[in-house]
């Protein structure tokens, strides 16, 4: 259980018929987790007392994700987040867990949802990205690609940096539990140009990089469905 807003936690273990007590609770808005796995939101009130019916296993489901025909390898983390504000589960993260490589259960959102998630390696402090479909499935993570197409980006210059600030109308900095825009990985092409994927069609992506002589440069752009060679300069 964390109290939402603040860096405060409270761990508990079931009885053998799966019930449990915390000890009084400060009033406020609390998220409740089991293994890990956000289950619920509770609002208390001074002086209230709560009792809470749920059920655990009713509501997952299995993705696959998939990459050049391939599981997709050296995943580290991942975590789906509905975007469907008519939703219960609205703004809510899941966690997934990783059952083989490339293979993903997770609590099946009601609406819309956004799939994100690290891999091993150097590049940990930046997340993948793909949109989720109803049901979950097999997920080619090479679509929708916004590929860079110069003058930024320059050889031994700094590459362009992608962040996701909206997908399906709503704007990640209200709802991304780390706050702000998701900063995303890329992959490179045959050709060396930055590719940016996996993103659902109409999501809105900065794009921030350096042209030859230093000079900053910026540009929104809006993702289509399949491919979208980007200019910033």
């Amino acid at each position: 259980m964390q109290r939402v807003g603040k860096n405060r936690y409270w761990k508990f273990l079931t009885d053998r018929r799966g019930r449990f007590e915390f000890e009084p609770l400060p009033p406020g808005s609390y998220r409740l987790y089991v293994s890990g796995h956000e289950v619920r939101r509770i609002e208390l009130e001074p002086g209230e007392r709560r009792d809470e019916v749920f059920r655990l296993g009713e509501r997952t489901m299995d993705m696959m994700l998939v990459e050049d025909g391939e599981p997709a390898r050296h995943i580290d983390s991942a975590s789906l987040l509905c975007l469907d504000p008519a939703s219960e589960d609205y703004g809510r993260h899941f966690t997934a867990d990783l059952i083989a490589p490339g293979r993903l259960r997770v609590r099946r959102p009601s609406g819309a949802a956004l799939l994100a998630f690290t891999r091993h390696g150097p590049s940990t402090n930046r997340t993948e990205v793909v949109g989720v479909p109803a049901g979950g499935g097999t997920i080619e993570l090479d679509q929708n690609r916004v590929v860079m197409d110069g003058p930024a980006d320059l050889a031994g210059g700094p590459p362009v940096r992608g962040e996701l600030v909206e997908v399906h109308g709503v704007r990640l900095a209200d709802v991304w539990k780390w706050g702000g825009p998701i900063e995303l990985a890329f992959v490179r092409d045959d050709a060396g140009r930055q590719v940016f994927r996996g993103m659902p069609a109409g999501s809105r992506l900065l794009l921030r990089g350096f042209d030859a002589t230093g000079r900053e440069l910026e540009r929104t752009v809006v993702v289509g469905t399949g491919e979208s060679a980007v200019r910033l300069e």
